[in-house]
Order: C-alpha cells, then structure tokens, then sequence
C-alpha cells in the first residue's frame, strides 16, 4: 500500500534530477480529505526520518507538491482554508507545498487548462510541464456521464508510469462501465501509431503476427477488492452485524489502480473514448 511506500518516496535518491514528488486530487470536493490526508502522512514521515538520524547526519528528503482540484468555485476556496488549517498542524514545516485549483474534466480541447496548471517557470525564461506521480479520484466514478473526460483527464496529467488510485464503491453499474472504457481503450490501443487495416496487412505479410501486432495499452489496470486488513475486517462485521443499513453497491469502496503505460494521443485515443460512449 501507499503507506508502506512513504519511507521511500521522502527520501531523495542521488540520481533523481526532480526532488518533488507531484500528487493531484480530482475531484476534491469541500474538504481535499485524501490529497491532505497524503500530505499529512508524508511529513509525518519526513519527520519521523529526520528525527531517526542517529549518525548526526541529516538525510536528503524529497518535498511533496499538492494540487487539489474541483470544478466548482465554491469547493476550490473552501480546500483553500482546509489547505491552510491542515498544513499548519504538519510535524514536518516547508516539505509539502499546496495549491488549489478549478479543473473542469473535458474529453476534447482540455490539455490547455491543465498545462495552465502544472506549466512551472525556472527564472524568467525556461517553462516546464511537470506532470503528476500520482493521481488521487475519490467517489467519482458514479458521474457516468463524465468518464471519458475524467479518463482522459488522467491520462493527460501523469507522467510515464505514473499512477491513478480511484476508490469507490460500485454504485450499480458505474463502476463496471468504467471498466469496460478501460478496456475498450487498451484494446484499441492494440493499433496505436498506425491505422487498424495497416496493421492487419502486416500481420498477413509476417509469418509471426506477434511481431506485427504489438500491443500497447494506455493503462495497466488493477482493481483491488481487499486491500486494507481493517476495512475488510469491518466490511465483514458490517455483513453480519448491519445487515439491515449495511449496503455494499453503495458502502464498500473498490480501489482502481491505474498506471500509465504511455502518452495520451489527442486525437486517436480521445475518438476511441468517444465511440465508445456512445455506444452504451
């Protein structure tokens, strides 16, 4: 789990050029529980290696950027204040640095709004894209009219290999629809960088179609039903004890993990995500 990674995402490797390690939440409702929930965690951790320190050397740590997101004004200012009241209780001063933003999630014409976010400049020249290690969407998924802008939102945002953790519960079929975009997506992405008819014609011309047809999925997608022992121990005493108010399509979150296999076509994968909408 993600908290038995922290020790060594604080910690700087010698050959990292970037010492920042870059999460954003979509969807941050009012409060940002789970970006600010990170960030407490990793200074937290931060803290706890500075002060194991025995040889009076101090180790070289990693600073944390956090961008919490929505599309409503309203939930934008309020993670302001929570921003500002959860930072100043972190153990660990000046690690972790937070900004809030308003992102709209959009299938089509959205790379602009988010590299007006994560576009840095180093001095008064020099402009880089910093995209995101992490990606944190929380109850989301059950706005089924926004997957495919939410799809491609994350795919636009993380670097190569980067992660997406979506924790939800199934809420009817939402979650299995978002799924079956996933899967249409990688599935598709079988003839990426070349027209579906070019690539069947190379595999008649090739006595091995394994060498002609090379997958290449945008995602590697995991969905993780049991992955917290006390949430499943709850669960299970929830099945038993509240049965009668205890509803898992709505009440058990499911964790979706998704790592970015490679980058976001605009035009390609952004029609592959469209048909498949309208499909359903």
């Amino acid at each position: 789990g993600l908290h038995r990674d922290l020790p060594s995402l604080v910690l700087r490797k010698e050959e990292e050029e970037d010492d920042v390690w870059r999460v954003m939440e979509l969807g941050a409702g009012m409060a940002g529980i789970a970006g600010l929930s990170i960030a407490a965690a990793f200074c937290k951790t931060a803290h706890d290696k500075l002060s194991l320190s025995d040889d009076g050397t101090k180790p070289k740590l990693r600073n944390m950027k956090l961008y919490l997101t929505d599309g409503h004004p309203h939930a934008v200012q309020n993670n302001i204040i929570c921003s500002h009241l959860t930072s100043s209780l972190f153990q660990q001063q000046g690690i972790v640095d937070i900004s809030c933003h308003t992102l709209l999630w959009k299938l089509k014409n959205g790379q602009q709004d988010i590299l007006d976010i994560i576009t840095t400049t180093d001095g008064n020249t020099t402009s880089k894209q910093k995209y995101m290690d992490l990606c944190l969407i929380s109850d989301c998924i059950h706005f089924t009219n926004f997957h495919g802008a939410l799809l491609a939102t994350i795919a636009r945002l993380l670097k190569i290999h980067g992660k997406a953790i979506l924790c939800q519960p199934k809420r009817g079929t939402s979650l299995d629809l978002f799924l079956e975009l996933l899967r249409h997506v990688n599935d598709s992405a079988m003839y990426h960088g070349e027209d579906k008819e070019q690539q069947e014609q190379k595999q008649q011309q090739s006595s091995s179609s394994s060498s002609s047809l090379k997958p290449c999925p945008l995602f590697q997608v995991q969905l993780i039903e049991k992955y917290d022992d006390t949430v499943t121990s709850l669960h299970e005493k929830s099945l038993i004890d509240h049965l009668d108010t205890y509803d898992v399509n709505t009440h058990y979150p499911f964790m979706l993990l998704l790592t970015k296999m490679r980058e976001y076509d605009e035009e390609k994968d952004t029609l592959v995500i469209e048909e498949c909408i309208k499909s359903r």
